[in-house]
């Protein structure tokens, strides 16, 4: 059984910097959240990323959607011409393991 979209994380970067070369050289991430407010809460994700690199519309418009959160301070429209750009990919991050610490309030 195959994971959907809303178990996977996405970004966005371009294949000529560290962080995308990287990635297509060798798939292995991890991704770490780290909550200023609780600076002891965590979550990490390991896995591995699936690089799109056509920079397919649907993916861009995924995280495109995410730019209107109140906690974002620019427009879609200030990012969209960012994550269209010529050299860019989307990487999806498939989850082999989650774990963390999350403080209770």
């Amino acid at each position: 059984m195959g994971q959907e979209p809303a178990d996977r994380l996405f970004f966005t970067t371009t294949l000529d910097r560290v962080k995308g070369r990287s990635l297509v050289r060798d798939p292995r991430c991890t991704v770490t959240v780290i909550n200023p407010r609780e600076p002891w809460s965590f979550v990490a994700v390991e896995g591995h990323v699936v690089v799109h690199f056509d920079n397919p519309p649907e993916l861009r418009q995924l995280i495109l959607d995410l730019v209107d959160h109140p906690d974002y301070p620019w427009t879609q429209d200030e990012v969209r011409p960012m994550v269209e750009a010529q050299r860019r990919a989307i990487f999806e991050v498939v989850p082999d393991r989650v774990s963390g610490v999350v403080s209770p309030r």
